[in-house]
């Protein structure tokens, strides 16, 4: 038997985030051990200008219908800070997102990216940008990864309908 996971899409409205981030291309089998080495880095870059990162870390994938795909490794911030090094500076996006919530570890975490996708083209919305993954769960804190919670969340356009006569 085929189990089919079933996501709950919605829509939420965010403002942009300046965020610190870790860019680079890679292949599919290196996004684990690469967030595993530049996520630290990040963080102790943004501590190290005197700021605590503003919510979980987050992956974000500028190219990724087929390898090597171009992504970011990153926090959100209270405020900007400047590049140095290989970390940027960079933002999240604000406005309308299209989201749904993944349980289980975070190398599964792809998996809710198609379900999203196809409830964005059937509620007629349009893709509007790069979409990230935010790992919500600490695996210091909660040591089951079948209990990790990730958002994935995608920039959309909301396309209007045509004017009747």
């Amino acid at each position: 038997m085929v189990w089919q996971l079933k996501y709950h899409c919605f829509l939420r409205i965010l403002t942009p985030r300046p965020t610190a981030v870790i860019r680079l291309t890679t292949e599919a089998e290196d996004i684990g051990p690469l967030a595993g080495e530049h996520l630290p880095a990040v963080f102790h870059y943004v501590r190290n200008q005197q700021q605590e990162p503003a919510g979980p870390p987050f992956i974000r994938f500028h190219a990724f219908e087929e390898p090597p795909f171009e992504l970011e490794f990153g926090y959100p911030l209270a405020r900007p800070v400047r590049g140095g090094g290989r970390i940027d500076a960079a933002e999240l996006p604000g406005g309308v997102m299209a989201v749904t919530w993944h349980m289980g570890p975070y190398d599964t975490t792809a998996r809710a990216t198609a379900p999203l996708r196809e409830w964005i083209r059937q509620q007629g919305y349009g893709e509007a940008g790069a979409h990230w993954n935010v790992f919500a769960t600490n695996p210091q804190l909660e040591p089951n990864p079948a209990r990790f919670r990730s958002e994935v969340v995608w920039p959309i356009s909301l396309k209007t309908p045509p004017a009747t006569p």
